[in-house]
């Protein structure tokens, strides 16, 4: 859902991503305490692991 998030409500060149938007557009996936800054830190451990995802 985090992936689907970033390429739905981010534009390719746009390094601002909607992190608000984006748990908002998940919320009914990601679990209740979750906060933007999480899903950043989440998205920042992806994209170490496969450089495919950024």
């Amino acid at each position: 859902m985090l992936k689907e998030g970033v390429q739905r409500l981010s534009s390719a060149g746009d390094r601002n991503i909607p992190w608000k938007k984006i748990l908002e557009f998940g919320g009914n996936v990601f679990q209740k305490g979750r906060t933007p800054i999480d899903l950043k830190d989440k998205w920042r451990n992806i994209c170490k692991g496969s450089p495919k995802s950024k």
